[in-house]
């Protein structure tokens, strides 16, 4: 049996993908050519042209396969880059969040801080409105002294 022909044979008995790919490769490099062996060397019913081009068919599967689950790998890295971005940038929102709950929060002098100046207010108001009905005009009319409110 050639060398040619063992490669093939060990390709096609083997379950390893990379090993298959590696003994068809190294029949490719050995020759394009299958020779044709003076014993019998039918394998299950079949001769070695048969083989040969099973084994092409597998070689362009396998290389087809690899080629996919690189792009797959590439996508996935792709992938995984931009749920790492986003995990960044959800915790730098979270943090900002938990900032802004904490800015609303009123202390606990603020009550009766406003509550103090509410009482101001109304202090002021008051004292504004009484003296405002305390000012007035005097009359000029004959002896009388009366005062008048100024309207507003």
């Amino acid at each position: 049996m050639s060398n040619v022909n063992q490669l093939l044979s060990k390709a096609l008995s083997t379950t390893s993908e990379d090993e298959a790919m590696a003994c068809l490769r190294m029949a490719r490099k050995k020759g394009g050519r299958i020779e044709e062996s003076t014993s019998s060397g039918d394998y299950n019913g079949h001769d070695a042209k048969y083989w040969y081009d099973k084994a092409v068919i597998w070689y362009n599967h396998a290389k087809e396969t690899k080629e996919n689950s690189a792009t797959l790998h590439k996508w996935y890295k792709q992938e995984e880059t931009e749920n790492s971005r986003l995990r960044v940038k959800a915790s730098i929102l979270e943090s900002e969040n938990e900032k802004l709950k904490l800015k609303k929060e009123l202390p606990i002098w603020h009550i009766p801080l406003m509550s103090l100046q509410f009482l101001m207010i109304i202090l002021l108001l008051t004292l504004n409105g009484v003296q405002s009905a305390n000012f007035g005009v005097e009359s000029t009319q004959g002896d009388k002294n009366e005062l008048e409110s100024v309207p507003r």
